[in-house]
């Protein structure tokens, strides 16, 4: 009887052992995916999360490549108002695929005649710098 009661303990302590070890393996995974879902940019105030892109265009290559110049432009101009003083605006015109650093695309799919994703640009801190010290504008990385 004695021998039977030591089993079933022993059997006991295993599974608490496995669902501990199950439940760090959870918490691991969970904290792992929150740190990659923030952003992909090393420094976020030089870049902009989470561009929701639906398009349609002739082909899903057409509607891809629309999709991302019009998602350049409009992080670029997001980018620059949240950095920039008030008031201040680039002088000129800027190619934002100049400035970019980096395109993470979190998710995408690709249809006959339509691209749909959800991206993260990031620009390059010191070109983004580099013009505005050419605009003679000032900005604040906060």
């Amino acid at each position: 009887m004695a021998n039977r009661s030591l089993f079933w303990h022993a059997i006991i302590r295993i599974h608490v052992v496995r669902l501990s070890l199950s439940t760090i393996l959870v918490i691991c995974l969970a904290i792992n995916h929150s740190v990659f879902a923030q952003s992909a940019c090393q420094n976020d105030v030089f870049g902009h999360s989470g561009i929701m892109i639906d398009r349609t265009a002739e082909t899903a290559n057409e509607a891809q490549r629309l999709s991302l110049q019009e998602a350049h432009k409009s992080a670029l101009a997001l980018v620059t108002n949240r950095l920039l003083l008030d008031g201040q605006n680039l002088p000129f015109d800027v190619a934002p695929e100049s400035l970019v650093e980096l395109v993470h695309i979190r998710t995408e799919t690709s249809l006959p005649s339509r691209y749909i994703a959800e991206i993260d640009i990031c620009f390059s801190p010191d070109q983004m710098r580099a013009l505005f010290r050419e605009a003679d504008l000032e900005w604040a990385e906060v």
